[in-house]
């Protein structure tokens, strides 16, 4: 397997609505971090249209749940 493939397959692809219904953030916020480097950046699929890839969305969501520290006993 070559550096450019990962071992992990790649996620279906996710419109900004999905990763709306994933993540509680605005459009704009989701864009906004997305461009600063705070969130995944999209995958341009055509000149008008962007996707996700799930899998950077699930990461990025399980990074998140790992900074709050361990559970409270």
């Amino acid at each position: 397997m070559s550096a450019a493939h990962s071992e992990q397959p790649a996620g279906r692809f996710l419109t900004i609505a999905e990763v709306m219904m994933q993540v509680p953030f605005s459009r704009t916020t989701i864009w906004r971090w997305a461009k600063e480097g705070k969130f995944p950046k999209s995958i341009p699929l055509g000149s008008r249209k962007s996707a996700w890839d799930e899998n950077e969305i699930a990461a990025w969501k399980e990074a998140r749940k790992g900074e709050r520290g361990p559970p409270d006993s």
